[in-house]
């Protein structure tokens, strides 16, 4: 499995050590050594998951208030549903919302006309994909009422978006089980006991301690 990398995060010392070590040729680090890197940068990743599913599950709580409150029911899941004309709608609705307040000019007034018709192409299909009761609360579609529909749909978007993350940092949990258990055998092999379960990070990398203070 191919690791992530850092991302944007500034590195750490012993991630920037590592990297070093990984331009070196392979016959310059002991096995142990590398080894031990391999175990500090799988814990990274488990690290970067941890921290991206408790992110995840805190925006989608706080999306799924906001979604609640403009009227979408508890028993109305998210699963398929299509946010092509959301995206849509909302890329309309932003055009809107930069217009100047008082639509004077006949440039103006023809995008205006534009941006209107647009929005009303996407409510269309809207009205059958989202529930009812979140129209009841959306009313007229007026100024007013697509600012509280552009609420909702901002909503529907992060929920949708926080839980495609948890899922996938889920799915990835499968290749770090084999991930790990290749290095716990190679552990082993060195007379190393290490913990079964990934997510046993601190664990984890006091195994890597250990090996990395081994003799080569």
């Amino acid at each position: 499995m191919a690791l992530e990398s850092t991302e944007q995060l500034p590195l750490t010392p012993s991630q920037q050590e590592r990297l070093e070590r990984l331009r070196m040729p392979p016959a310059t680090v002991p096995a142990t050594i590398r080894l031990a890197d391999q175990i500090d940068e799988a814990c990274d990743v488990v690290d970067r998951d941890l921290v991206r599913v408790a992110m995840a599950r805190h925006d989608e709580a706080a999306a799924w208030a906001v979604l609640c409150d403009r009227g979408w029911p508890d028993d109305v899941r998210l699963d398929g549903i299509d946010l092509t004309e959301g995206f849509g709608w909302l890329a309309a609705w932003s055009e809107f919302t930069s217009l100047p307040l008082e639509v004077t000019t006949p440039q103006d007034r023809k995008k205006l006309a534009w941006i209107l018709e647009r929005l009303a192409l996407c409510e269309a299909p809207l009205k059958q994909t989202l529930p009812v009761g979140l129209w009841q609360v959306v009313g007229v579609l007026d100024a007013m009422g697509r600012a509280t529909l552009s609420c909702a749909l901002h909503a529907l978007v992060a929920c949708v978006e926080a839980r495609t993350l948890h899922a996938t940092a889920v799915a990835r949990r499968e290749e770090l089980f084999e991930r790990f258990a290749l290095l716990r055998h190679q552990a082993r092999s060195l007379g190393v006991r290490a913990p079964i379960a990934p997510q046993d990070v601190r664990a984890w990398r006091a195994t890597a301690l250990v090996i990395r203070g081994m003799q080569p």
